[in-house]
């Protein structure tokens, strides 16, 4: 006859288990509330960007009264820093479209695209001192110059040149406007251009999905193609380091290619990688790479729920160089991953899942575990240079004043 154990006994063998229990809810607990601060702007955030040294935020917003205001605020104390000063060759109005810091932190570099209407105004260029804003530098080019409206605009090493796309890659004196060279005026005006400094290679992409045209590398000074893959619908491209990353999505017209592809190549050793195709009745959406880890990720969906507003989707990560599924997140219905980031380290990606009334931020560990997941954002994720913060920006109302306001979360990862 078996003994009935008392319940000090019971309670002896289960009080293990329960602790494993409680010890695993209270460690999700804390993996899914990373610490935050934050930093309450009037207006809607379009553009964050954290300084070199990851201490300060660069933050740029409009007032909801048609202005637009760019501000440093410093991360720890969350301080406003300062205000960049509104360029005397630029209207009020002017939204800024690009915004760098330069190498050594102690300067910031915007640009404005041409604008035909309401008012026609010209590309222009700004230098701001980054710690107490003041305008060091104000260029306006005129319209053959208006090739500036391609990729970032940024300061030399030696902060004596301002470099921007083109082939060759544009230069002008930073202190004068000055062009210092020419671009290729035989080149089509819609032709998209990304380059390599360091490589001295240049991208030169048109998204109007020509079977088999529309993406190239060439050489920036001989303008020698050395790589133009197969491609029968080019749609975007990723250049990270030394891999770059082009999305194929074939036209409904040419069904020969079948589903989407990513094609991979090594800039530097000018190898192909292993390609990345899907089923045929599935798309990729956003995708991106981390060359140090040799790591690629990527959205998939189906077009017909797509279609019908079911915005299921899937996020895969694999390694591109032996072409290995690493791990996948399947989303609930109605939600659409996007805006894909990985960390600078490799070892966090984040991703903003959209829905019918909103974002969702999601931060995957490197085992595809959710470790933050909160709510509301917009479109903008920034991570800063040390990985230890992500920037992101949610819209809100201040009940007192009746106005909108943007609630800038900067989320801390990493801390010792």
């Amino acid at each position: 006859m078996k003994k009935r154990l008392t319940r000090g006994e019971k309670w002896l063998f289960a009080s293990p288990l329960l602790l494993l229990v409680f010890a695993g809810a209270v460690w999700q607990w804390k993996e899914l509330n990373i610490p935050s601060s934050e930093i309450i702007v009037r207006g809607d955030v379009d553009r964050l960007e954290f300084s070199p040294d990851s201490r300060r935020l660069l933050v740029s917003h409009d007032s909801y009264t048609g202005l637009y205001a760019q501000e440093v605020y410093d991360v720890a104390t969350r301080e406003r820093l300062s205000v960049l000063g509104q360029p005397s060759k630029w209207p009020a109005s002017s939204r800024v479209d690009s915004l760098t810091w330069s190498g050594d932190g102690t300067r910031i570099v915007g640009s404005r695209r041409p604008v035909d209407k309401p008012v026609p105004h010209p590309a222009a260029v700004a230098i701001w001192d980054a710690q107490n804003g003041g305008v060091e530098a104000n260029h306006v080019f005129i319209q053959a110059d208006n090739r500036w409206r391609f990729g970032e605009i940024k300061l030399s090493p030696d902060g004596k040149t301002l470099m921007g796309g083109g082939i060759p890659p544009l230069r002008y004196a930073a202190a004068t406007g000055k062009p210092l060279n020419k671009p290729d005026a035989s080149l089509d005006k819609n032709t998209f251009f990304q380059s390599s400094e360091e490589l001295g290679l240049s991208v030169l992409f048109q998204h109007n999905f020509q079977p088999y045209q529309g993406f190239r590398v060439v050489n920036s000074k001989t303008k020698r193609v050395v790589w133009k893959p197969i491609l029968s619908g080019p749609s975007g491209f990723v250049w990270s380091g030394d891999v770059l990353c082009v999305k194929d999505s074939p036209p409904p017209l040419i069904s020969s290619r079948g589903a989407t592809r990513l094609s991979l190549w090594n800039a530097r050793t000018h190898q192909n990688l292993p390609a990345t195709t899907v089923a045929s009745n599935l798309n990729i959406g956003t995708f991106a790479i981390h060359p140090k880890t040799n790591k690629l990720a990527y959205v998939t969906y189906s077009p017909a729920e797509f279609e019908a507003q079911r915005y299921g989707s899937k996020v895969v990560v694999k390694d591109y160089g032996t072409n290995r599924e690493l791990w996948t997140y399947d989303t609930s219905d109605r939600l659409d991953m996007g805006s894909l980031q990985w960390s600078p380290d490799g070892k966090w990606l984040a991703a903003a899942g959209y829905y019918d009334s909103g974002c969702l931020l999601y931060v995957f560990d490197q085992s595809g575990y959710v470790r933050v997941k909160r709510v509301p954002i917009n479109f903008q994720i920034r991570w800063s240079p040390d990985s230890r913060r992500l920037a992101t920006a949610s819209l809100g109302r201040d009940e007192s004043t009746k106005t909108f306001i943007n609630k800038i979360e900067i989320h801390r990862f990493n801390d010792e």
